[in-house]
């Protein structure tokens, strides 16, 4: 990085032919022609250089310039906090490594958590949350980090031990597993749907897999579920219809219906997410003015006590109000989180 701010001084002139002419005539002919970047992409590493460059000798080896472009414009405080949370994982998985490479064959440690190193989705999550509440503290941004990564690591094991499961189906295998004609590719289908309140299960067989399977799975439901009143935002009200279900964000926009002396109807718009954790590494609150009102989701997985008091916060802000569909189904009542 801080050779594109060297050669951004005019320092590129100083590349001379075999007659001593200049070979570039400007900056972006220079990073075009003997890098193969783009100028845009040259001068975002010199914005990094200039946040970052001066600190370099605090970061983490295993950072990379895509974590540093999430945080890059932030508060220096936000800024400072994460990037030493960032650090301090960092710092302590290399350790955690180094002793269990010692240790050999007496290794009584979970080597699978090692695999869960810090990626671009969980700096997105912290950032989003420093940018719109801010973070208290160094501990707090460290707790937050961790719980991020274990959430993470948790929907990988998740998604592992399903595939396990598949690779040898038998008629007890809590999961299904089918293949398509044409490319022999497995379609996967999630456990038996149960439910004890609502009758749903002759038109939607199986728990949804991912987020196609829960809209799927919302709209067989809706019809029951819309005669059942609930609180949103300390009014009493209930869905109506659905109006759009569409790929732009948000997903979906409800009518529902004010429960009171009015009757009056108004319009939410809701965030289809298979789990609830998705809406922050989506980055969903930077994207877009236009208000999402409720995330729809199969299970609400927002864990961790300083993740759900940062939800607390995110949620005076504007966050959205969460519906567990999965909760739904095992209650019978309609409770927003």
């Amino acid at each position: 990085m801080y050779s594109f701010r060297y050669k951004k001084q005019k320092k590129y002139e100083e590349e001379k032919d075999l007659k001593g002419r200049p070979l570039y005539n400007f900056f972006g002919e220079y990073v075009t022609k003997a890098l193969n970047i783009s100028e845009s992409k040259a001068n975002s590493y010199i914005k990094l250089w200039d946040k970052f460059g001066k600190n370099k000798q605090d970061l983490n080896p295993q950072i990379l310039v895509s974590h540093l472009k999430l945080i890059m414009d932030l508060s220096e405080k936000n800024r400072d906090v994460i990037l030493k949370a960032i650090n301090n994982y960092q710092t302590e998985r290399q350790v955690l490594k180094t002793e269990i490479f010692t240790e050999g064959n007496n290794v009584k440690k979970d080597v699978s958590k090692l695999r869960a190193d810090v990626e671009s989705g969980e700096i997105q999550a912290i950032s989003t949350i420093a940018e719109n509440v801010g973070i208290e503290n160094d501990e707090d941004a460290n707790n937050l980090l961790k719980e991020l990564v274990e959430q993470k690591q948790e929907d990988k094991n998740e998604k592992r031990n399903s595939q396990k499961i598949l690779s040898s189906v038998t008629e007890s295998t809590y999961q299904n597993v089918d293949y398509n004609e044409d490319d022999n590719e497995p379609i996967y289908y999630g456990n038996d749907l149960q439910s004890d309140y609502f009758d749903v299960t002759e038109i939607f067989r199986h728990e949804p897999v991912d987020e196609q399977g829960l809209v799927g799975l919302f709209c067989c439901l809706f019809h029951l579920i819309k005669q059942r009143p609930f609180i949103f935002h300390e009014k009493e009200i209930s869905f109506k219809s659905i109006k759009v279900i569409r790929q732009a964000y948000p997903d979906g926009v409800l009518q529902i219906l004010n429960i009171g002396k009015d009757k009056k109807y108004t319009d939410m718009n809701v965030e289809f997410e298979f789990k609830s954790h998705n809406f922050i590494k989506h980055n969903h609150l930077s994207k877009s003015k236009l208000k999402c009102h409720l995330i729809i989701c199969w299970e609400n997985n927002i864990k961790g006590k300083t993740l759900k008091k940062y939800l607390d916060k995110l949620q005076k802000k504007g966050f959205p109000k969460i519906l567990s569909i999965k909760d739904v189904l095992k209650t019978g009542k309609i409770e927003l989180q």
